[in-house]
């Protein structure tokens, strides 16, 4: 039950991840 927990949990942590690289280039392009 321990390792479901933690896919779920490195799912939302990798999300905002690759958003937060993806925001800085929507910003520099703007």
């Amino acid at each position: 039950m321990t390792p479901p927990t933690t896919e779920p949990k490195a799912i939302p942590e990798l999300k905002p991840a690759i958003l937060s690289p993806e925001a800085t280039g929507i910003a520099s392009g703007t």
